[in-house]
């Protein structure tokens, strides 16, 4: 079965700023008029465990990665590499 090539890919890095990670997914998931896959890439975050958390409700609706700290820009490249939209946008984990 063929999957659905969504629209936007969003990249949401987060590292230690989880309080605010659960804002920038909902808007991220509230976009209208478009589909949007959300990819969530941990850069190696020293409260894995708490951004697990956060992110268990969102299981089917977000795709999760786990990578050793390497900065903003590592990361981006894990989430582009990941994304399958043609086209994407980056979305911090501060941001909304």
């Amino acid at each position: 079965m063929e999957s659905t090539i969504p629209d936007v890919s969003i990249v949401v890095i987060c590292y230690a700023h989880e309080r605010w990670l659960q804002s920038a997914i909902d808007s991220a998931l509230d976009q209208a008029g478009v589909s949007c896959e959300v990819i969530v890439v941990n850069d190696g975050s020293p409260n894995t465990d708490e951004l697990e958390q956060i992110i268990t409700p969102y299981d089917n609706r977000i795709r999760y990665v786990t990578r050793p700290n390497g900065g903003i820009s590592a990361a981006r490249n894990t989430g582009l590499g990941l994304a399958r939209a043609r086209h994407l946008i980056f979305l911090d984990a501060d941001d909304r």
